[in-house]
């Protein structure tokens, strides 16, 4: 190991460079670190702004005709923030053109959602529970009357 130094003032000068680098590989370790720290805080920053001002928008398990699907409410909320923008100043060309295609697509989902919603099949029932039902019904709306 000592071998490849000639004289101790070699030796010194390896030491010397050696410790520099690893001052520098110190200064280059803290200020990746402190960058680091300064990321997460803004991450969290952000998380904090997003959950306050975003809807959350939960997969909604029965896909029935009254359920809204995801798209649907990301494409209203779009549509919303364009709308209040438009109510303060003119729209863009650019922003006017989004608005429209979220109009086009929340359409489609909508249609998609229609098309694709489970159909119920009436079960058998009897003629004298349907005679029940059909007559608390009238005996309801009856009651609404009066």
């Amino acid at each position: 190991m000592f071998a490849e130094f000639k004289t101790m003032g070699d030796y010194q000068t390896k030491i010397a460079e050696q410790k520099k680098l690893i001052d520098g590989l110190q200064k280059t370790v803290n200020k990746l670190m402190k960058e680091i720290d300064f990321r997460d805080e803004k991450l969290k920053s952000l998380e904090s702004m997003l959950s306050q001002n975003v809807p959350v928008i939960l997969d909604n398990p029965n896909n029935s005709f009254d359920s809204v699907s995801p798209e649907e409410e990301i494409y209203e909320y779009q549509i919303d923030s364009l709308r209040n923008q438009a109510k303060s100043r003119d729209l863009t060309l650019e922003e006017a053109r989004k608005l429209e295609s979220f109009v086009k697509n929340k359409r489609i989902a909508q249609e998609d959602r229609i098309n694709n919603a489970k159909v119920v099949e009436p079960t058998d029932v009897d003629t004298e529970e349907l005679l029940k039902i059909a007559s608390g019904v009238d005996n309801e709306q009856g009651k609404d009357k009066s």
